[in-house]
């Protein structure tokens, strides 16, 4: 092949230099080059592009009467016989463009291909996404169904654990026991007094604030109880 492209074939090859950009890679002899095909070119992730090929093109002395010599290989998730596929598919429409200029057509007969595809692919993706989530939903569903089932035996030792850490994260629901408040009757405990005479006389608080730091158990939380017992 001379050195010297003739014009027709040199505009073309310049046309796709200008389409394809970054895509397009010169060879040794200038009658042959290579694209690189993708989906979307311009995604700002790898991911956008799920599939890829990688086409290779010889121009012979009698283009466009004579058809190119063509070779693809795969460059993402496409298959070997996909490939073989879609060349053959790709060579039958070389043959219908004989006479023609083709080498864009080409090219974007395999783009419209690694778009529809890459869409298929996406959505399988997604889909996927979306099974892992309702896994993880059906798995916290059953863990939480098999817990309020089974349930956790309290002891004095897992109590005092817990309300130590209660109290540690919550200090300001701490203060002193005031005089006073709504009678109820002495056969019957209300929370706030079963609260002064079981946990608090059995569990250590050392390490959590101090009479003189004002901190004492916040006894409003047990006002609707006492009232509701009064009205009782």
């Amino acid at each position: 092949m001379d050195a010297v492209l003739p014009e027709d074939w040199a505009l073309e090859i310049e046309t796709l230099k200008h389409v394809f950009l970054d895509q397009f890679k010169e060879q040794e002899k200038p009658n042959e080059f290579e694209l690189t095909l993708l989906p979307n070119p311009d995604a700002s992730s790898e991911d956008e592009n799920r599939v890829g090929l990688v086409l290779r093109v010889r121009l012979n002395r009698g283009y466009p009467d004579e058809m190119p010599s063509l070779s693809l290989s795969p460059l993402k998730s496409v298959t070997a016989r996909e490939t073989r596929d879609l060349l053959e598919r790709l060579c039958d429409q070389g043959r219908e463009l004989l006479g023609m200029q083709m080498l864009y057509p080409l090219a974007q007969f395999l783009v419209d291909w690694l778009i529809e595809r890459n869409m298929s692919e996406l959505e399988k993706m997604k889909d996927s996404a979306e099974r892992l989530d309702e896994l993880d939903r059906m798995a916290e569903q059953e863990e939480y169904e098999r817990r309020n089932k089974d349930g956790t035996m309290v002891t004095k030792e897992n109590f005092d654990a817990w309300f130590r850490d209660f109290l540690a994260r919550h200090p300001e629901k701490i203060q002193m026991p005031k005089e006073g408040g709504v009678a109820v009757p002495k056969d019957r405990l209300t929370g706030r007094e079963y609260f002064e005479q079981s946990a608090l006389k059995g569990l250590s608080l050392e390490g959590l604030p101090t009479s003189e730091e004002q901190a004492n158990v916040n006894w409003k939380l047990f006002a609707l109880e006492e009232a509701y017992q009064k009205d009782e």
